[in-house]
């Protein structure tokens, strides 16, 4: 299979630091995967400490890229203020038949023990860079700082299959972006059995930085205006969907393939299901009605950044789409509890400017566990 690699040349603004996904627990998986987030500048994006001194891999022999030709696609520059057809473009770009680039065969680096191959282009590209993987999620996707001369960059991998994919992340950022604070995706595309992209980083911490935390109510209804924030995009010009049906579908696909590992997924209150039992609740409590909003899909601390006390982005945006606000709602609150402890969620709700609906919280929070 031949590589495809799109260069976003001119579509505007990465999150938790995070080790091996072993170290993690069941009921933490928002931070425990942090879904594989770029990382913040001290822990951060844009700053040349990022990412745990133990993890750090200098460039030295061990990968040797195949050569290979990997076609390259480049966009031509656009109008930001033409939104739609810059989206347009970027997918009708996957469709062209791109030139052909070939890689130089030099050694790159040690990857993390079973994570994805590096796609030969971006290997050939940056062969001079520094590469540091700042979270590896067991085989399925791992997070790189690329660093040179001052440079940063962030590279996603993920294996073919796994959801959400870089690819689908890459295309949702790029739409984001022209209404919030996100990363700047400067590439993506498919090579062999991985998706991936490339982005610039925001400079900030996320919001589980210890210096945030002498002010925790502060920090906590500066996480709900950002959400609201969030949730201001326009709905109608949202080409990405996971209302109910899109979302129940998907939920029954992951079972038939046998994606869902309650051990593994599942936080401590839905442990008691099986995974066919799950999608079963999910079917015989689906609310009757949505309140659409453009959602995050994994609105944890850890996905947003703050550079002092003004929000500086968001990131991980690889399940963004259409849906109840209360998917978001349902996720923001268990997060603010599970990384600031109890008492806050009722302060959540009261700045975002929404009162509980509990049928509809644990809906969404079982809905969560069962979906990625």
């Amino acid at each position: 299979m031949q590589a495809q690699v799109v260069r976003a040349t001119s579509l505007v603004h990465g999150s938790k630091d995070t080790c091996d996904d072993s170290a993690r627990t069941p009921h933490h998986r928002a931070d425990r995967e942090a879904k594989d987030q770029l990382p913040s500048q001290s822990g951060g994006a844009g700053d040349e400490s990022a990412g745990r001194s133990d993890s750090a891999v200098r460039r030295s022999p061990g990968l040797v890229p195949r050569a290979r030709h990997d076609p390259l696609i480049r966009l031509p520059a656009y109008k930001a203020a033409d939104r739609l057809s810059v989206y347009r473009s970027v997918l009708a770009a996957l469709q062209q038949k791109p030139g052909i680039r070939t890689t130089n065969g030099k050694d790159l680096m040690q990857r993390p023990s079973g994570a994805p191959q590096i796609s030969p282009a971006v290997a050939d590209e940056y062969s001079s860079w520094v590469f540091i993987p700042v979270s590896v999620h067991g085989n399925k996707s791992v997070m790189y700082r690329l660093s040179h001369a001052g440079e940063t960059r962030f590279l996603k991998i993920v294996r073919d299959g796994w959801f959400p994919s870089a690819q689908e992340e890459a295309k949702r950022t790029i739409w984001a972006r022209h209404y919030i604070p996100v990363p700047e995706i400067l590439g993506f595309g498919v090579s062999d059995d991985t998706t991936w992209f490339l982005s610039n980083g925001i400079t900030g911490d996320d919001a589980t930085s210890e210096r945030f935390r002498s002010d925790i109510p502060d920090l906590v209804q500066r996480l709900a205006r950002a959400l609201r924030q969030f949730h201001s995009m326009p709905v109608l010009e949202c080409p990405f969907s996971f209302r109910l049906d899109d979302a129940l579908m998907h939920a029954r696909q992951r079972l038939v393939r046998g994606e869902i590992d309650a051990a593994r997924d599942f936080h401590p209150e839905h442990l008691a299901l099986a995974p066919d039992a799950a999608v079963r609740k999910l079917v015989a409590t689906r609310p009757a009605s949505e309140d659409l909003v453009v959602c995050h899909g994994d609105y944890c601390a850890p996905n947003i950044l703050f550079r002092d006390s003004a929000l500086a982005g968001f990131v991980d945006l690889g399940e963004m789409g259409t849906a109840d606000r209360w998917r978001d709602l349902a996720v923001a609150t268990w997060s603010v509890t599970w990384n600031f402890g109890p008492g806050y969620e009722a302060m959540f709700l009261e700045s975002y400017g929404v009162e509980l609906d509990e049928d509809r919280s644990q809906f969404y929070r079982l809905l969560y566990d069962v979906v990625s």
